[in-house]
């Protein structure tokens, strides 16, 4: 398995299904969790290239002032 090399932002999203909120990409394993969410290892399907994928849950972020 080859390094993640690259920082990608993906963005949010909003999809209409939410049993596969990113569906160009395929959930692998989890590799981290912290305070703000969990960090997944993940492929992009089309490119087979390992991608890290971090999930924020949004109501343990405070917007900082």
């Amino acid at each position: 398995m080859k390094a993640v090399t690259k920082l990608e932002i993906i963005g949010t999203t909003k999809s209409n299904d939410e049993s596969n909120p990113l569906p160009n990409y395929k959930f692998l394993k989890t590799i981290g969790e912290g305070t703000f969410g969990i960090v997944h290892l993940g492929l992009h399907i089309q490119t087979g290239e390992n991608v890290a994928i971090k999930i924020l849950e949004k109501e343990k972020i405070q917007e900082v002032e």
